[in-house]
């Protein structure tokens, strides 16, 4: 009497139960956090990288993807370090699309086959173009006509930058400022503690890597605001005297997909050593 009803306690359990291999790769399909995307906008050109690291390589028999509306028919990518793939067997499967028109968003259509039972896993991405914009309206960029120097401390100037991304401020890579003396005198101490001044008169902007602004809030409007203060040397120092004259800005943000605006400012700040005429 315990052996049979030990015995169908035992039916009782499997017949209830899922398989566990089966159950283990309904789990294993493909969703956003797999899939990379990096846009080349000066060549035209897509890589996509779909990660399958979570799924063990033994039960993947094949990956097809189909971008739409670019291509009719699926086709099939690899991870064997070959063509566009970079890394043989690292789990993550590459294609570069070459000219891509960045006109339009398209849809990813994946089928990974797998193994077992022949399951096929279908997923679609959305890969939309959402290049960021600089705004450039009566408000921003913020940026003073004239910065007056104070005749011994540091002051700085304030510039404020507005952005639009519907990708949202982690997709921003980074915002810069750059700089053209137009009409400016750059002062150096002589060795009487004086302070000379040489005229500088520059046809390009000048970046250095440590001027970057730092995002600081979001308006009203949704969007990002980007604020730098740059230290301005005071008119004449124990080390240094403080540059004035003209100078105009030039901004870029550039965001992890490859997308950038660049802004050249119209308006020109005066840099006064004192009062501004």
């Amino acid at each position: 009497m315990k052996i049979k009803l030990i015995y169908i306690l035992i039916i009782l359990f499997f017949s209830c139960s899922e398989d566990p291999l089966t159950y283990n790769l309904n789990q294993l399909g493909l969703e956003e956090s797999n899939i990379n995307w990096f846009y080349d906008i000066d060549n035209q050109k897509l890589l996509i990288q779909i990660d399958t690291d979570h799924i063990s390589q033994d039960i993947i028999s094949s990956l097809k993807i189909k971008l739409h509306p670019f291509h009719d028919n699926f086709f099939e990518i690899f991870d064997n370090g070959e063509d566009s793939d970079l890394i043989p067997n690292n789990n993550i499967y590459s294609i570069l699309i070459n000219n891509l028109p960045q006109d339009e968003d398209y849809t990813l259509y994946t089928e990974m086959e797998l193994n077992s039972d022949n399951l096929v896993d279908e997923y679609q991405y959305y890969i939309q173009f959402n290049s960021p914009t600089i705004i450039n309206n009566s408000v921003y960029p913020y940026l003073p006509a004239e910065h007056i120097l104070d005749q011994n401390n540091i002051t700085f100037l304030d510039l404020i930058l507005a952005i639009n991304d519907d990708d949202g401020r982690n997709d921003i890579e980074y915002v810069r400022y750059y700089i053209k003396k137009v009409n400016f005198f750059n002062g150096s101490l002589s060795e009487q503690g004086s302070c000379e001044y040489e005229l500088v008169e520059e046809n390009e902007y000048i970046w250095d890597p440590t001027w970057i602004m730092n995002y600081e809030s979001t308006n009203a409007s949704g969007n990002l605001l980007y604020r730098v203060q740059i230290p301005m040397n005071p008119i004449i120092s124990e080390s240094d005297c403080g540059g004035f004259g003209w100078v105009q800005f030039k901004f870029e943000v550039k965001d992890s997909k490859g997308f950038s605006d660049i802004l050249e400012f119209d308006n020109i700040t005066q840099i006064c050593p004192g009062v501004c005429e």
